[in-house]
């Protein structure tokens, strides 16, 4: 799943509690998900970890949005 649909799925809480566990902002993963930055190829492995599979690695890395 991507970053947006995990945030509309679970919520700012635990969102930011998943961003947190990866080693990240919540201001970072809140532009991961609007789609204007992508994580680092690691950090997209640590939030793939953090979401327990739940994250998608490769919708991580290919915001249509970012630069």
């Amino acid at each position: 799943m991507n970053a947006k649909d995990f945030y509309d799925l679970n919520g700012k809480e635990k969102t930011e509690k998943i961003a947190l566990k990866a080693g990240t902002n919540w201001g970072y993963f809140i532009q991961i998900i609007k789609g204007s930055r992508r994580p680092s190829v690691e950090l997209a492995n640590k939030l793939v970890k953090a979401s327990a599979n739940q994250l998608d690695f490769v919708s991580l890395l290919t915001s249509k949005n970012a630069p």
